[in-house]
């Protein structure tokens, strides 16, 4: 059945309504005054980052020049010319693995020695409930699973904990094509260095927050994609072939891939590739710091690197209940230093033809400063979704012929 959409004055995204407490915590001043002891090292680390990432970052944008000339293409041929590049990307990227590995381990050893004895002593039955809050991220992704877990997850489960160079490498390519070399030198470095101690100091610290299950969502009202004020199942196939080419195709037309550079969030979860039984990547996504007056500065943005299966390829409906349709399931397990947070979050058509983003996550409600990043989360994606919205109507008119036709576009 056809509806109208609501008046265009109207048009906007809409986000659940998380309370922010009015004032810190002593958890949120013991937290921020670790990251500061820290910070000095993870300068340090950034530095020493920074060449081995220009590297990494000058190989993949001498293949990407030489090798992926057309456009759009929405997966990378893993040929010999690829492994090639892949092994040079390697000699660098090994050094920057082992940095990663190192530098967590001092950053969770810090926070063990300062934190764990207070959390132990005084707020044992906290400690506990807040380690089991987190139990579901710890393995697999996917293979602890929690209530109202999806068919996926066990397929997630399979890919195991690791990343290959192989996705990497392509995760690499496709979001540097969407942001542009130079926007993109300095995040591979700021990762590495800042978002452990966001993640494990800040973020997930079971010893000093009553850490907890966390529920947030975005979504977008529904998108009259033809532009005809009547928003039916037409507009629904051009929305879902566009979100589908925006986040997963490898390279984007010229004028998609400045679109998508314009806004504060870019997400490149690349097509599994044939025969991959798990469906499972890695994704990354480009974005600003989380909670940059902690961490580091804000002119810095970041990357940010996950597991992602894609449900609709082991046809495995999404978790949301209000969705139609999954595009992703972004694993993001609480070991993974390279990403702030611990949970699971999706990217799905909504049945009444809009766009939505649902996450579960791992925090403490009566913390400020996991509310304030938590809420900046829901209003970064309101403006996201909202540009997304304008980038559906931007289509030129064979752009949409296109994407109502193609499966895969």
């Amino acid at each position: 059945m056809s509806t109208r959409p609501a008046d265009a004055a109207r048009k906007q995204s809409f986000s659940t309504d998380l309370p922010v407490p009015n004032g810190v915590s002593c958890s949120d001043v013991y937290a921020s005054f670790i990251s500061f002891l820290l910070a000095p090292l993870a300068v340090m680390v950034f530095l020493f980052c920074l060449p081995f990432t220009l590297l990494v970052l000058a190989v993949t944008q001498l293949f990407r020049c030489c090798c992926l000339r057309q456009r759009p293409k929405d997966r990378i041929d893993r040929g010999c010319i690829f492994q090639l590049f892949k092994c040079l990307v390697c000699l660098p990227a090994v050094p920057l693995t082992a940095l990663t590995v190192i530098w967590t381990l001092v950053v969770r050893t810090a926070r063990f020695v300062l934190c764990a004895p207070i959390a132990y002593t005084c707020y044992c039955s906290r400690t506990y409930r807040s380690i089991e809050a987190l139990r579901p991220y710890t393995g697999r992704p996917g293979s602890v699973r929690p209530e109202g877990a999806v068919p996926s997850d066990k397929f997630a489960a399979k890919h195991g904990y690791c990343w290959n160079y192989s996705d990497l490498f392509i995760a690499i390519t496709g979001a540097m094509d969407r942001q542009g070399c130079c926007e993109f030198i300095p995040s591979l470095a700021y990762n590495i260095a800042f978002i452990p101690i966001l993640k494990f100091v800040i973020i997930c610290n079971p010893y000093l927050f009553d850490l907890q299950p966390v529920f947030t969502n975005q979504w977008s009202e529904p998108i009259d994609a033809d532009g005809n004020m009547i928003i039916d199942s037409k507009d629904w196939k051009i929305s879902q072939r566009n979100l589908q080419a925006s986040v997963c195709r490898a390279l984007l037309r010229k004028p998609n891939r400045k679109r998508i550079d314009e806004v504060d969030f870019a997400g490149f979860h690349q097509f599994p590739p044939d025969g991959r039984e798990s469906a499972t990547v890695a994704g990354m996504q480009f974005t600003i710091p989380p909670l940059p007056a902690i961490i580091g500065c804000c002119c810095c943005r970041t990357t940010l690197i996950s597991h992602t299966v894609h449900p609709y390829e082991v046809s495995s409906p999404p978790r949301s209940e209000t969705a139609a349709w999954g595009l992703i399931g972004v694993h993001i397990q609480y070991w993974n230093p390279l990403y702030h947070i611990a949970g699971f979050v999706e990217v799905n058509m909504r049945r009444d033809g809009g766009v939505e983003h649902p996450m579960w996550l791992v925090g403490d409600p009566s913390s400020r400063l996991h509310m304030e990043s938590f809420v900046g989360v829901n209003h970064l994606f309101e403006r996201l979704l909202v540009s997304f919205i304008e980038y559906v109507r931007a289509q030129k008119t064979f752009i949409r012929a296109e994407m109502e036709g193609s499966a895969s576009a």
